[in-house]
């Protein structure tokens, strides 16, 4: 056992070990050989072609009156029966377009009413019994299930029927082969009503008109005859066709032949006509609309005679004096080639370091005079495009940047505006460690500063904040951030950090004593007060919660100043 295991993988290893010297042999191979490979493949192509062209030329001529009558007789009968097929879809659209029916589908499909069916039932029964050839008629609701039905009461195998679900949005036909000899057709297609898809309608019809259009060509003279290749189940094709007096038994030998072989596939999948041959006998199919088959007709050519072998020397001749003059130009042709070549291949891997200045001299001939101009414009657009791009880049960070701080910063004071003091004191109560970095929040409002706005303007209270809020900044310690909230309402988050203990009460107080000196507005000496709420930031303190902890500490305070009693919750 040990050995034949032994001799497998050593002729594995042998056949890795070839094919990777051929790959390694292929990769060194440059572009000059391989030029000169592809002209001597290239001078031996023609010889080829011209073989065939004329091998097929010649047997083109020997069947061409033969296949121009079959083709006459096939076309004549794809129309009649394509024809026969539209007549079909014309008589459903003929009955989807009663009004009535539409409404009583679209009425039963609301109320589910028994009354409205059986109105459903007898539209159906009259439509069934006013066109020829139907055999039954089904309607599907939008949801593909079967709604009610109508059919031939002398039939044992309708009732059991059940009709296609229509999978496009247009009609479509459908074979159904039962027991009998000829299938049956379903056409099918949707129902609308104001534009809404309110179901499908399912015509069962039976192939009388066809098979009679079938037989109306039958066997005329030369042999032939016509028929039909028609799709059967698990993608199976049978032939339908009618009896034939002069119909040899050969011919029952060829329809056997076209079963199985992919002629039919071929004639699905080609619109223009598909000719076989099978013991002497020639085929011509032509493919009806909608999928519904392949009409074909048959006979027996008779060939002249073979006149390929009397060309076929020439043609060598012409082709091995091609390949002498393609030989020796090869060489010339290769190194005028490969020389541009490499010098692209040295310019690209420049580049392929980051370099954009690179440029090639432009002493080359041709197409590839215009690719070496063509790359160096390139490149110049590229180092342009380059720095064009750097600088764009620098200018939308910086507008960005400008952005985000106008976004975030009060435009009068240069403090944080409100929104964005929110922010930072949702993130400093969110924070990791919450319980260890203690914090607290001061709430600002200015004393009496309605009447600088009324006596003095509204500038002047504006310079009035301006100086206030730079007060505020120069008092900030590491970490501390203050805000202007709205009007003359400030806030400051005060944080703990190495190089200084957390007192709200102490910074509060600073920050008072700073904002109650004396300031010159408009050449006036004017003097603001302010109340200060300052609150501990504890865990699980909610930001809105804490500010309005602030704010009526605040109020608490303002009031003590004005000597009232407020009772604040």
């Amino acid at each position: 056992m040990d050995a034949p295991r032994e001799n497998i993988y050593q002729q594995r290893r042998v056949l890795r070990q070839k094919r990777s010297r051929f790959a390694k042999f292929t990769a060194a191979i440059g572009l000059r050989p391989r030029l000169l490979s592809a002209f001597f493949l290239v001078s031996l192509i023609p010889l080829i072609l011209l073989s065939s062209v004329q091998y097929h030329t010649t047997k083109r001529n020997t069947l061409d009156l033969i296949e121009v009558s079959m083709a006459q007789l096939v076309e004549g009968q794809q129309r009649h029966l394509n024809h026969e097929l539209q007549r079909l879809l014309e008589q459903l659209k003929l009955v989807t377009s009663r009004t009535q029916l539409r409404t009583s589908l679209k009425a039963y499909s609301q109320t589910r009413d028994s009354d409205q069916l059986e109105l459903l039932n007898r539209i159906l029964n009259d439509t069934l019994l006013s066109m020829e050839h139907f055999v039954g008629i089904w309607v599907r609701d939008p949801d593909d299930v079967l709604v009610t039905g109508v059919f031939d009461r002398d039939s044992d195998v309708l009732p059991s029927l059940v009709p296609p679900v229509l999978k496009t949005a247009v009609e479509q036909l459908q074979l159904h082969w039962g027991e009998g000899e000829l299938p049956y057709i379903w056409v099918s297609g949707p129902l609308y009503r104001a534009d809404e898809n309110i179901g499908s309608l399912h015509l069962l019809v039976s192939m009388a008109d066809i098979y009679a259009v079938l037989k109306d060509f039958g066997c005329k003279e030369l042999g032939r005859k016509t028929a039909l290749l028609l799709p059967a189940a698990n993608q199976q094709v049978k032939v339908l066709a009618p009896d034939c007096p002069d119909h040899f038994e050969d011919h029952q030998g060829f329809y056997h032949f076209l079963e199985s072989t992919d002629l039919y596939s071929a004639a699905v999948n080609r619109g223009d006509p598909v000719t076989a041959y099978h013991r002497g006998q020639i085929t011509m199919v032509r493919q009806l609309n909608h999928g519904f088959g392949d009409v074909f007709v048959h006979g027996s050519p008779t060939f002249l005679v073979d006149i390929f072998w009397s060309q076929i020397r020439y043609l060598v001749l012409m082709t091995l004096l091609s390949l002498v003059l393609v030989l020796s130009m090869a060489f010339a042709l290769t190194k005028m080639i490969v020389r541009p070549v490499r010098e692209l291949i040295k310019a690209t891997a420049i580049m392929h370091y980051g370099s954009t200045d690179v440029r090639i001299k432009e002493r080359f001939w041709g197409e590839f005079a215009e690719l070496t101009r063509s790359f160096n414009r390139a490149m110049r657009m590229l180092s342009r495009r380059t720095r064009e791009l750097n600088r764009e880049i620098e200018a939308r960070r910086r507008s960005q940047e400008k952005l985000i701080d106008l976004a975030n910063t009060d435009t009068l004071t240069g403090l944080i505006n409100r929104r964005f003091f929110m922010e930072k004191l949702r993130e400093t109560l969110s924070s990791p460690g919450r319980e260890r970095q203690p914090a607290a929040l001061l709430y600002l409002d200015l004393d009496d500063f309605k009447p600088i706005n009324d006596r003095m303007g509204h500038e002047a209270g504006d310079l009035v904040l301006q100086v206030v809020a730079g007060r505020i900044r120069h008092l900030l310690r590491e970490g501390d951030i203050a805000a202007r909230l709205g009007g003359d309402e400030f806030a400051l988050l005060l944080m703990k950090s190495t190089s200084h203990i957390l007192d709200p009460d102490m910074v509060a107080k600073r920050v008072e004593e700073q904002i109650t000196l004396p300031m010159t507005i408009k050449d006036q000496v004017i003097s603001v007060g302010c109340s200060i709420g300052a609150v501990r930031l504890f865990p699980g303190d909610v930001p809105q919660d804490v500010l309005n902890r602030a704010d009526q500490k605040m109020y608490r305070v303002k009031h003590k100043k004005r000597g009232t009693v407020a009772s604040i919750i």
